[in-house]
């Protein structure tokens, strides 16, 4: 798994924002989708222009446990309970008009699933799969982030 201090300097502004929408009137989910990608595709930036229409939700890396830690750390919570995590996402994610959307990397989802949790499982109306045509490219640009420790432009 690719854990990396990296990832919760991206983090800390996508967590900080969710913490602070967590205080907001919730409105019903009215649909859900998630985003299954493997690194390296271009799924932050796609997620990124989905969180910018304002329409359809704060897609993340909710369940990376680098962000899962995080979150709850900053929340107080000392045991991790994942039903009550889901539903904190879920409140601080959606946007105004009640749209859930989640990013996962495929790596996460192993990862949970090793745990007993099916990601899937917490209900999506919709699933995305993101790829890369060009699979040496990726493999090249997965090589240059793990030796540079840079996975986003954010972080430049």
């Amino acid at each position: 798994m690719t854990l990396n201090s990296s990832s919760l300097i991206v983090g800390d502004k996508v967590i900080t924002s969710l913490i602070k929408r967590l205080n907001r009137v919730e409105s019903d989910e009215t649909k859900s989708y998630m985003v299954l990608s493997t690194p390296r595709v271009g799924s932050n930036l796609l997620c990124r222009s989905l969180e910018n229409t304002k329409l359809l939700g704060f897609p993340s890396e909710w369940f990376n446990p680098i962000f899962v830690r995080e979150i709850c750390k900053r929340l107080g919570k000392k045991k991790f309970n994942f039903k009550q995590y889901v539903k904190t996402i879920k409140k601080g994610s959606k946007t105004q008009n009640g749209v859930f959307g989640l990013k996962v990397h495929v790596e996460h989802y192993a990862y949970w699933a090793k745990s007993g949790i099916n990601l899937i499982d917490i209900g999506f109306d919709a699933f995305y799969y993101v790829e890369r045509k060009d699979k040496i490219a990726q493999a090249f640009s997965f090589a240059e982030a793990k030796k540079t420790n840079h996975w986003t432009k954010e972080e430049t």
